[in-house]
């Protein structure tokens, strides 16, 4: 029990600090033109994978989601307000007339941009999930309805449940959703075919744990 408890939060820490450096590069580090060539990157994959018009859902959808969440509720604005001194704040205040001159608050405003767009992209990246959530439910029920099956099978019979494949299962259904979160937030371009490819070891995983769950008798 101690040990799942330290491996638990073990993998919480791992997560945090991933989530972190990323949140970091998009803030700090990544370029204007490298941000624009990973959202066009992006688009183009989508489009030979998914479809124009998939895409172009995915992109109205996430477009809609984040101007509600960012830009009618004005967060956007505050934070550029809170960060950014105007001129005229700047002139009042001694000591911040000359500090960093015009480069800091373009460098504070770019980097704002590329944030804020970041999370826009995120918000088209979920939409984009949403567009698989049909083919997710077709993978998932009958895998899960076959490891059931295949259950209660091995019940009357002398077949072994493996608990290495039942832990591996539960391994994999454990991981999956840090790894579509990663997937979401991560500042390259995304393989749509990824998200499949997600749902197909959920669906993989949970028919494991369910076939090989330890007989009652």
């Amino acid at each position: 029990m101690a040990e799942k408890s330290s491996s638990s939060k073990s993998n919480a820490h791992w997560l945090f600090w991933l989530v972190m450096s990323e949140l970091i590069i998009i803030m700090f580090l990544l370029p204007v033109r490298t941000f624009e060539w990973l959202v066009e990157t992006e688009r183009r994959v989508a489009q030979s994978s998914a479809g124009r018009e998939v895409t172009a859902w995915a992109e109205q959808v996430g477009a809609g989601w984040y101007d509600v969440a960012f830009e009618h509720t004005g967060i956007r604005e505050q934070v550029r307000l809170h960060l950014i001194p105007t001129e005229e704040q700047r002139l009042r205040s001694k000591g911040m007339e000359n500090l960093g001159g015009k480069w800091l608050w373009t460098y504070a405003d770019t980097r704002i941009g590329i944030f804020f767009g970041m999370l826009e992209q995120v918000m088209v990246r979920t939409a984009m999930v949403l567009a698989w959530t049909p083919f997710a439910v077709a993978v998932t029920i009958p895998a899960v309805w076959d490891g059931l099956m295949q259950w209660r099978i091995r019940q009357y019979s002398f077949d072994f449940a493996s608990p290495v494949v039942h832990g591996a299962g539960m391994r994999v259904v454990k991981y999956v959703f840090p790894a579509l979160f990663f997937v979401l937030i991560v500042p390259l371009p995304m393989p749509i075919l990824v998200i499949p490819a997600i749902a197909v070891a959920m669906a993989l995983g949970l028919a494991w744990i369910a076939k090989h769950t330890q007989k009652r008798i």
